[in-house]
């Protein structure tokens, strides 16, 4: 029986989304629909184009439409299994891997996004059922190996994740994605081993692997500069201002790895406070202001061209979005780790808001940047401790400028001091924000939770204290962070 064609213009929507024209993809894609309201190809396009534009909801939506349209395919299930993984709803994803390895048994990426939403839900056996055989079949790659490698620090096998990832760095075939992963991983181990030399030098061939853009110090400087003389004490007075004065957005604000999942956990744990983890739609607002102000100068400088009709339609539309994140919430918390370069614009949006600033030791903090894991992508600096270093000389300098200039209520959280005192932190925070006290804020592990962020390990476990003065380990190899720390 000869399989049916694929219409050209599924073809020419696949071709447009595979060149990121995702406008022309989607375009096609919804006419395909108006012809055929149940065009399976169409729908797990328009899944495809969600997930690339980071609107999960949607691409849950559409794929699971698609499974129900057409059940036997063992795709269309993974498809709907890993945009529910996306979305932090493992159980869901679960159920979906499983009915796409009924389908298609052994599928060795189906089985590691099951094992993968296993560990991350914290069932490590489970996860290393679905993985071991690929392993003793001696079938496994690079993505396995490492999603193991992880399950097995989680258990405290250290010496046998060391051997598993130095297998697979040895492989030719092992890409440099895989060996940023894996020598992540290891470093991990050598760390719990006690072995801090090979757990640094693990990290920095994964920093030195990693496909980093370049990052522009002098552009990043300017942008602080920009926005100190933007939001000047005398400028700031005339700024504009929404006129809504919601008390329900919550900004955490400071740089990665400074406690900031920890304290949104904790926050979240409250009854009337929802944490809604990265939302970046401050970000994406200022990154496209010029071009809706028809501005000459790009952000921050074009504010200046907004007028309070417009900061009340931009507020409008956070105001919703976060409406639509947190239900019923009171308060609905932001982490954005773009949120401290913001608090300007926050101030002139949602000026009813309120700002917990996180603050940890600057070794520790950059330390943790280089090791934790963070996509380049995301944060370009991270691969570099001199670069480490500059951000956070920068971070440091805008936020004792945002304090000086800005009405905002910003409360101070010290990630060392809430370590050693988790009731009498936890309490001044949730004071700070208007709300009774809840002893389920001290629980916040037991939330069941899901988060997605780098700290999901830690933050679904009681407090504890190992991460602080953890740069000490280290010293002998952070000379080039000190200097920048320094201004050197």
């Amino acid at each position: 029986m000869t399989p049916a064609r694929t219409p050209p213009d599924v073809n020419q929507a696949r071709r447009c989304l595979q060149a990121g024209n995702l406008d022309e993809a989607e375009r096609i894609s919804r006419q395909l629909l108006k012809r055929n309201r149940k065009d399976v190809n169409a729908l797990q396009l328009l899944g495809s184009i969600a997930t690339t534009r980071g609107a999960y909801d949607d691409a849950v939506e559409h794929f699971r439409t698609c499974v129900r349209l057409n059940p036997a395919a063992a795709g269309l299930h993974f498809l709907y299994g890993k945009a529910c993984s996306m979305l932090g709803r493992y159980d869901e994803a679960i159920a979906c891997y499983d009915a796409a390895l009924r389908i298609k048994p052994n599928d060795r990426l189906t089985a590691g996004w099951k094992a993968g939403a296993l560990e991350r839900l914290g069932k490590y056996e489970q996860a290393r059922g679905v993985l071991q055989p690929f392993v003793d079949a001696g079938t496994d790659d690079a993505d396995v190996a490492e999603l193991l490698a992880r399950v097995e620090v989680h258990t405290g096998n250290y010496e046998t994740a060391i051997t598993l990832t130095r297998r697979h760095l040895q492989k030719t075939d092992t890409t440099p994605a895989q060996a940023v992963l894996l020598n992540q991983v290891r470093g991990r181990a050598h760390e719990k081993l006690k072995q801090y030399d090979l757990s640094f030098e693990a990290f920095q061939r994964a920093n030195e692997a990693s496909d980093t853009r370049a990052f522009d110090a002098d552009a990043h400087v300017r942008l602080i500069d920009d926005l100190i003389e933007t939001f000047s004490a005398s400028e700031t007075t005339q700024m504009v201002r929404a006129t809504d004065r919601s008390i329900r957005p919550v900004f955490i604000a400071g740089m990665p790895r400074s406690g900031t999942t920890l304290v949104e956990q904790i926050i979240d744990a409250h009854p009337d406070a929802h944490g809604a983890g990265e939302i970046e739609d401050l970000e994406q607002c200022a990154a496209g202001l010029q071009l809706k102000l028809n501005a000459y100068d790009p952000y921050p400088v074009c504010l200046s061209e907004l007028t309070p009709a417009g900061a009340d339609a931009l507020a409008g539309s956070y105001l919703k979005r976060i409406a639509h994140l947190g239900g019923r919430a009171t308060l609905v918390v932001n982490k954005s780790l773009e949120n401290y370069k913001h608090l300007g614009l926050i101030a002139m949006l949602l000026p009813g808001a309120k700002v917990i600033h996180c603050r940890r030791h600057p070794l520790d903090t950059c330390l943790s940047c280089y090791m934790g894991g963070i996509l380049p992508a995301r944060a370009p600096f991270v691969t570099d401790l001199r670069h480490l270093g500059l951000v956070y000389r920068q971070y440091e300098r805008i936020m004792r400028h945002w304090q000086a200039v800005l009405d905002l209520p910003i409360l101070e959280i010290v990630y060392e001091d809430l370590v050693n005192d988790l009731e009498g932190e936890s309490r001044r925070m949730i004071d700070f924000l208007g709300l009774d006290w809840d002893e389920r804020c001290l629980r916040y592990y037991e939330s069941g939770r899901s988060v997605l962020t780098l700290s999901y390990a830690q933050v679904n476990k009681p407090i504890y204290k190992s991460a602080v003065a953890r740069y000490r380990h280290y010293e002998q190899h952070l000379e080039p962070l000190k200097a920048a720390l320094a201004g050197g």
